[in-house]
Order: structure tokens, then C-alpha cells, then sequence
């Protein structure tokens, strides 16, 4: 019988031919996993940690270069992956900012920067997000939104949002131009109020902006759309109405300021509808 010490030299040996062979990240990091002692161990680690750079460079994402110092914190490219995510925050910065511009009387959107994994063709890919009540004039400090137009039927309610997204596109789309981007995505939310108090606690009379929204709220609960509401007395529950998506590849260089809302509306996907609405944070 060969000796334990044998029999075991033969297994790290094994799988360090194994590692060599497949060469990927997962691998090598299964070897040092299981044989950290090895005198290979120290090369292993270090072709671990080439190849997940090589991959998080392909990738080309914040989250990818933030993970890459959390795993190899003292690696060799920590100061390129540092470099990289200032660059990137620099880069996302650019662009929420050319988004905000041309909707500055929006006191209640959001914008933000987004990556996502899609996975035909499996990519990285930049969105950028604004996040717009139905209202124009919305703000976090309102006692309710004020909705200007017809909303007292789906259909009412659905085309006074698409107007909405259609706007959105046309003052957001060429400020963004020539940016880093591979979508741009529109988020439409109302602003869920319910009885307010005065300083005694007594219930006070809805304003016109209550009963505004409380038309839109009985709009939703016909159509068989739940509304969720904080606990508390004056509060709100934004919840997405509609997400719609417009992919620049192939769409640059479109006079996208010019466009009626008939052709933005068949340049844009929709996610979400009053159909199926999620409840959020706004």
C-alpha cells in the first residue's frame, strides 16, 4: 500500500493539472479552496485573480469592478479597479445629470443609472431610469398629486400616462445623445394619499388634489388593481403605473424632439401597464 503522504501528494497533483486544464477563475479558486498549503496555491491565486480581471474588464460594469476588490482586496489591478469606478461614477453623474436638465420642473422624479445582465445576447448592459409621476407639478411636500386631463376610465387613465412618457422621451432622448447608454426607461407612478389631520388630529376636508386622486384610486380598484397604503395617518404609497423602455441601438441620430406621440409610442416597449402594477418606494 503506497503511504497516505503518496496518495495524497497524487490527489493536489491531480487537481492542479485539472485547474491548468479548464483555466478559468472557478477552478483555481476551487484548488486554493481545497489545497491552500500547496506550492502552487500562490499561482494559483494569481491566475485567479487575472483571469476575473479580464472578465470584469470585458464586462465593463460598476458592480463587476466593486466585486473584483472585495474578492482580492490586496490583488494586483486594485488601483485600475479603483480608477475604473471613478471613472465609471464620473460617466453615470454625466448622465443623470443631461437627464435632469430638460426636466427640472419635475420636483418628484427620480433619475438614476442602472446595469443590467441580459441574457439574450447575454450582456451588460447601462439604463438610465426617470422615475415621473402622472402629475407634472408633483412634489414629495404635496398633499396629492394634481392630474390635468381625462382619468376616469382605463383608457383615460392609459392614454393621459402614455402622453406622459411620450413628453418625457421627447425632452429627456436628445440630451442624452452620443452618452453611454443602451436604453432609457420611463417610469409613470401616482402618489397614494389618504386622510390627513390637522395638528389636534382631526380629520380634515380632502382638498380638490384628494379627490383628484381618489377618482384615479377608484379607477385602479375597477380594474381589479390593488392599491397597498402606509400604516399611519399622512402618508404615501407611490406605485409604477407604467414602464415603458426605448433601446438606442439603431435609434441614434433620430430627431427624437420633433417626434409625435405616435411614433414615439411604437419606438418604446412597455413593461408594466395599469394591468399589472408593483407597488414601490419612490
Amino acid at each position: 500500500m503506497a503511504p497516505i503522504g503518496s496518495q495524497n501528494d497524487r490527489a493536489q497533483g491531480r487537481a492542479w493539472v485539472k485547474a491548468r486544464r479548464q483555466d478559468t477563475p472557478e477552478a483555481y479558486f476551487d484548488f486554493v479552496s481545497r489545497f491552500p498549503e500547496n506550492a502552487h496555491a500562490p499561482e494559483a491565486r494569481a491566475r485567479q485573480e487575472d483571469l476575473a480581471w479580464r472578465r470584469r474588464c470585458e464586462e465593463d460594469t460598476l458592480s463587476g469592478y466593486e466585486s473584483h476588490l472585495r474578492a482580492f482586496a490586496q490583488g494586483a489591478h486594485g488601483e485600475q479597479a479603483r480608477a475604473r469606478i471613478r471613472e465609471i461614477e464620473a460617466e453615470n453623474r454625466t448622465v443623470a445629470e443631461s437627464a435632469r436638465r430638460p426636466l427640472a420642473g419635475e420636483s418628484g422624479c427620480r433619475i438614476w443609472v442602472e446595469e443590467r445582465l441580459v441574457r439574450k445576447p447575454r450582456k451588460w448592459q447601462r439604463v438610465l431610469v426617470i422615475a415621473i409621476h402622472v402629475s407634472k407639478g408633483y412634489s414629495p411636500t404635496d398633499a396629492g398629486p394634481t392630474i390635468e386631463g381625462g382619468y376616469r376610465s382605463r383608457g383615460e387613465l392609459r392614454s393621459l400616462i402614455e402622453r406622459r412618457v411620450a413628453e418625457t422621451y421627447r425632452a429627456v432622448l436628445p440630451s442624452v445623445e452620443g452618452l453611454r447608454l443602451d436604453e432609457v426607461e420611463v417610469e409613470v407612478r401616482h402618489g397614494v394619499w389618504f386622510q390627513r389631520v390637522d395638528a389636534y388630529g382631526r380629520p380634515l376636508p380632502p382638498s380638490q388634489e384628494d379627490r383628484e386622486a381618489r377618482v384615479i384610486d377608484r379607477v385602479l380598484r375597477d380594474q381589479g388593481i390593488r392599491i397597498q397604503y402606509l400604516d399611519g395617518v399622512g402618508g404615501e404609497s407611490p406605485t409604477t403605473l407604467y414602464r415603458a423602455g426605448i433601446r438606442l441601438e439603431g435609434g441614434r441620430g433620430r430627431d427624437w424632439a420633433r417626434m409625435g406621440d405616435e411614433a414615439l409610442r411604437k419606438a418604446w416597449v412597455a413593461y408594466d401597464s395599469i394591468g399589472s402594477i408593483r407597488v414601490g418606494g419612490c
